[in-house]
């Protein structure tokens, strides 16, 4: 009797299950890496709720985020999920209704990037919904999946000062001038360019001073420019003793672009810190005239 009585119940149970149909709508299909801005953003993905008979339903929407091949990147405690309470017929559902980022459980090299940046890595996912009992965690619909893309960004080129160019020390002192190719494509929300400088002392490899040397200049650029004028204001005095080595007669640098959203965060997490490639350039005394 008891086993009846369990079927019957189970019975219901599943009758009521039939009676919901989700949809998932992608209105934007490219959101941003910042999961945490994804609740405000009424244009990425909605949920169409239909409930048929009177009665209304208490659901709790499972959400899972997964790589375009299915391996699994993060999913929701449902335990600490929202009850959403489904009314009869159409119940317009959107991100702020049913996504929670800090309920999200990340896993492996997800879990890393999102608590150094706040951030998923550049690549292709699926999102994925199933409404689900908020008690048992039964299933009350089918799972519904969108495909959406991080983009994966060029970082800006540095072109001026070139690799290894010598500039004259007297020009130098007055200003230089920095010039990088801007970011591609191009981002959907503004970016910040950090130029930063550095010098290469005695017995120090370039890469050595990229990493453990103050910078010299560190600044922002105007937004949307690709472009700094550096007024260093440097002593450049000891280039012209002709008593100094060859070694002696110019100083070195290394002077990067770092990309930052909006924020002030690295654009791109899995790209060197959001930084481009280093160039190295020269200070030189000025040729004495004869």
């Amino acid at each position: 009797m008891r086993t009846i009585f369990l079927l019957f119940l189970l019975t219901i149970e599943l009758a009521v299950t039939a009676q919901v149909r989700l949809q998932l709508v992608a209105g934007n299909n490219t959101p941003p890496a910042q999961i945490n801005e994804w609740t405000y953003r009424r244009d990425l993905f909605t949920i169409i709720a239909t409930l048929q008979g009177s009665a209304n339903q208490r659901i709790v929407i499972k959400t899972e985020i997964k790589t375009i091949d299915g391996t699994l990147a993060a999913t929701t405690n449902l335990a600490a999920a929202k009850v959403i309470t489904i009314q009869s017929g159409t119940t317009v559902l959107t991100m702020a209704d049913f996504f929670q980022p800090e309920l999200l459980s990340f896993t492996g090299s997800y879990q890393q990037a999102i608590q150094r940046t706040g951030k998923l890595p550049a690549g292709q996912y699926q999102l994925c919904i199933r409404a689900v009992t908020p008690t048992d965690f039964f299933p009350v619909s089918e799972e519904l999946c969108r495909n959406f893309t991080l983009v994966s960004y060029q970082l800006p080129i540095l072109m001026q000062p070139l690799h290894e160019a010598e500039l004259n020390s007297t020009q130098a002192q007055t200003a230089i001038i920095f010039r990088w190719s801007p970011l591609a494509p191009a981002a959907k929300e503004p970016v910040q360019y950090r130029i930063m400088v550095f010098e290469v002392l005695q017995n120090q490899s370039p890469v050595q001073a990229l990493r453990s040397n103050q910078p010299l200049l560190d600044d922002i650029a105007l937004p949307g420019i690709t472009q700094y004028i550096w007024k260093p204001q440097l002593d450049f005095s000891f280039l012209q003793n002709p008593a100094d080595t060859v070694q002696q007669q110019k100083k070195s640098f290394i002077w990067t672009v770092q990309t930052l959203d909006k924020n002030g965060t690295v654009l791109q997490e899995n790209s060197n810190e959001g930084r481009s490639e280093p160039f190295v350039f020269f200070i030189k005394p000025e040729k004495t005239k004869k």
